[in-house]
C-alpha cells in the first residue's frame, strides 16, 4: 500500500529540471524500517535505474538530481510497485 508524501522545498539547483523525491519504507505495523536498500527503475526509454540509496531511521530514502516520471520502485531488490514522481513530493511503501 503506497500513500502520497508532500516534502518541503529544499535548495537543489532545478535550473535542468533536476527534482528531488523520497520513498518511505514502513513494516506492517506502520513502522519505518531503517538501513532499507531503495532503489528507482524509471519506465521511459533511455532513463534506467538510480544507484541505490539506504533508508535512515525514519525510514526515508531520498533521490535528489533526477528528472520527474513514472518509476518502479525497488526495496532490498524486491519490486514493490510503479509510481509517478514529481519534484519534493513522494510515496510511503509497506514491505513484510
Amino acid at each position: 500500500m503506497a500513500d502520497a508524501l508532500d516534502f518541503p522545498e529544499n535548495d537543489a539547483d532545478d535550473d535542468e529540471g533536476d527534482s528531488t523525491f523520497s520513498v518511505r519504507v514502513l513494516d506492517r505495523d506502520g513502522r519505518p524500517v531503517a538501513n532499507c536498500s531503495v532503489a528507482l527503475g524509471f519506465t521511459a526509454p533511455l532513463r534506467g535505474v538510480t544507484d541505490d540509496e539506504l533508508t535512515g531511521a525514519d525510514g526515508i530514502a531520498t533521490f535528489l538530481g533526477y528528472r520527474d516520471g513514472e518509476a518502479k520502485v525497488f526495496v532490498s531488490g524486491q519490486d514493490v510497485g510503479t509510481y509517478h514522481f514529481v519534484h519534493c513530493t513522494g510515496v510511503s511503501v509497506t514491505i513484510g
